[in-house]
């Protein structure tokens, strides 16, 4: 080689180094921007949503998770246990998909969480995504129905129960009518 044929080769190896390293860095962002996006999305939805892999390691959360929760920082399942132990038990004991419902009482509410389990994989290694919903207001709706309907057939019963009752008053009424007219 000579020198001057060297120096061009360097030179073209560089270019492409120096395109290459300028691809990798606009992949980069580009997924960091995409992680953004996601992350904005997770957060806006009104359930509360985590992932942890298989030792109870929570890798991704969002805000209404450490609402629902009410956990400022959430980092392991374990920290659970301060809200409430048998969350903490369903969540440790996870091994496949699971669904189920949950109420427990804090300081100030009684909380009705339902619970649902998915399990899948992220980069080859197992982990689970939990998503909950306090369905208090759920609950409340089902109890005003169940109260109306019940409501509504008292209502029949107690209707049911006086018909024959009207309906001997009005016979016995217009009998005392009849009677005082003959008179």
């Amino acid at each position: 080689y000579a020198v001057g044929q060297r120096s061009s080769d360097d030179r073209q190896i560089n270019e492409l180094m120096n395109r290459i390293v300028r691809t990798m860095l606009q992949t980069k962002i580009d997924t960091i921007k995409k992680e953004n996006f996601y992350e904005q999305i997770i957060d806006s939805i009104n359930i509360g949503i985590f992932v942890m892999d298989h030792n109870g390691y929570v890798i991704q959360k969002n805000k209404k998770a450490l609402s629902l929760l009410e956990l400022s920082t959430f980092t392991h399942i374990k920290q659970i246990k301060t809200v409430n132990e048998k969350l903490a038990r369903h969540l440790e004991n996870t091994t496949s998909d699971n669904k189920f419902n949950l109420s427990y009482t804090n300081e100030r509410t009684t909380i009705n969480l339902s619970v649902n389990i998915s399990g899948t994989k992220l980069m080859n290694k197992p982990v689970f995504i939990v998503t909950f919903n306090d369905i208090h207001n759920e609950l409340d709706e089902k109890e005003l129905d169940s109260w109306i309907r019940l409501t509504r057939v008292m209502t029949h019963e107690i209707m049911n129960s006086i018909t024959p009752i009207t309906s001997i008053s009005d016979t016995l009424l217009s009998m005392q009518k009849f009677t005082e007219e003959e008179v």
